[in-house]
Parts: C-alpha cells; structure tokens; sequence
C-alpha cells in the first residue's frame, strides 16, 4: 500500500502535520505502521466475529477499565462511549456488549462500495450491536439513549459546521469535529467515557478515560470536545502506528488561521469558505490565529 504514490503522499503528509519534528526514517515507520494495522483491521472484525471464546482470549478487558462504565451506569442511564481512529475501534462495537454488560448502538457512515459496506455491518452487528447511519445520527442516539443503551460513536472525524462541526485543536492545528457528544452530554445529562482498543502483541488492551471534570464543570461545547480531542492525542502520542492516518484529518483550514498555521497544514487542505457555515452558525473569531 505504501508504495502506491497517492497512498504514500497522504499518510505521510499527515503524519508530517501531527509530528514536525520526525525524521524522514520515522514517517515513514508509522505511515506503514498504520496501513498495516488498517489491513489488520478488517480482519480481525471478521476473525473475532462471532467468536465469544476468541474475544475472551484475546481481548481481556481490565478491571480498571470496566469500573468507570459501572459507577456512570448503576442508574440504568445511558452512556456515551467516544472513540478514536486509533488500535481497532471496530472491536468496540462488537464486544461492547459483552464486555460491559450494555446494550449497545453505534454510528456508522456508510461505505462507498455498498457490498464492503453490508459486509462491515453484518459483522459490526454480530454481537447485537444496533447500527445507527451518520445521517441523522442524533434522533437515533437519543432514542437509544432513552432506553438505557451504550452509544458508540468516532470523535475524530471532520464536521462542517452547518452539520454540527466545532473547531478544536489537534496536534498544534485547528480540526474540526462533532459536537455531539458534548451537546448530548450538556443538555440531557449524559455521560461521556473515552474508549480505546489498543493492540500489544496479539492481544489488545482495552482502556477506558472520564473527562478530567464533571460534565456540568464544562462551559461550553468547545471545551468539552477539546479535552476529549486532549485525551486522543495523548493516547496517539503513544502508539502513533495505530492511528489511522489514511484520511484527510487536516481538511479544513478556518478562514481565520495566519499564514504561518496555514503552513503547518497537509497539501489538502483548504480554507473554509461561508459553505462551511452555511450563514447560520458564525465563524469563531480569532481561534488559532
């Protein structure tokens, strides 16, 4: 994969975005790192689907990481389990259920290629596990947390801001990202648990975070997806070939960024224009300027 040019171009672009001061040897190392574990992937979906004596074996879940879901759950409420592009974040779905007891849903974007696509979802739903499409995502996951449901859902994909988008930073660059989570979790009073898969060998270890405060301590939206955006990076910084480096991170560049931000972007990337906010939501002034 990393031999095909435009393959090769993205991942260490991005890669080159996120750590500035790598060396050339050391891009490349976790650019193919990250092909390689994209490839791993989606056949572990499929190896560990339908496989409960498989999943116990190989992803041994900590006591440590099991006690925050307990204590934010013991209220038969919903909860909201964030996850990053990072180890295999299609194991959550899987074995969520059974490693938390909870029934779970998970918002999916559709694939491109609709025969990979059932595939992806008859096995991201073996477990019981309910898909809720991207679009219009928020209905679903209201419903589902009404009815005491975990929700799954990536915190690391681009948003404009007329769909719910937010600017954070990531990596020392302006990203933007939904806001969700935050929303869901401000105005109804759910909780938020950050969720990763990490692989050590040929097992994973599951590891969950809370928010460094209490959910009513958050001033605004904002401040809450940062510290989940915080809590990403810091994980990526430690295992960075995990990271899936395979997509425009880095898309959008806000209209207030100087030139020398602008710099540090991907090739990609591009200034916002008022489509992006669609002349409803105004820009955030001064942010990363």
């Amino acid at each position: 994969m990393f031999a095909i040019p435009s393959i090769k171009k993205l991942t260490t672009s991005n890669v080159k975005a996120s750590f500035r001061n790598k060396s050339k040897e050391e891009v490349k190392r976790i650019a193919c790192g990250s092909l390689s574990n994209l490839v791993q992937n989606f056949f572990e979906l499929i190896w560990f689907s339908g496989e409960a004596e498989r999943q116990k074996k190989y992803l041994p879940i900590p006591l440590e990481s099991k006690e925050p879901v307990k204590e934010k759950t013991k209220n038969g409420k919903g909860l909201i389990f964030v996850i990053p592009h990072i180890g295999n974040w299609e194991l959550a779905a899987l074995t969520g259920t059974a490693n938390f007891g909870l029934p779970f849903a998970a918002v999916a974007k559709k694939l491109g290629n609709p025969y990979l696509d059932r595939l992806i979802v008859q096995k991201r739903s073996a477990e019981g596990t309910r898909i809720i499409p991207s679009k219009g995502a928020v209905r679903g996951i209201i419903k589902a947390l009404a009815k005491g449901s975990a929700i799954v859902t990536l915190i690391d994909q681009n948003l404009r801001a007329r769909d719910g988008g937010i600017w954070v930073d990531f990596f020392g660059l302006p990203v933007s990202s939904s806001r969700a989570p935050a929303m869901l979790s401000r105005k109804l009073g759910y909780e938020i648990v950050l969720l990763e898969y990490i692989r050590v060998g040929r097992k994973y270890t599951i590891f969950t975070k809370t928010l460094p405060k209490p959910i009513p301590a958050y001033e605004s939206d904002q401040e809450l997806i940062q510290d989940l955006m915080i809590a990403t990076e810091n994980i990526v910084n430690k295992y960075p070939e995990q990271y899936l480096w395979l997509y425009k991170r880095y898309q959008h560049i806000p209209e207030t960024a100087n030139e020398i931000t602008i710099d540090n972007f991907p090739f990609y990337a591009k200034k916002v224009t008022p489509h992006f906010y669609n002349n409803r939501v105004p820009p955030q002034e001064n942010f990363f300027k």
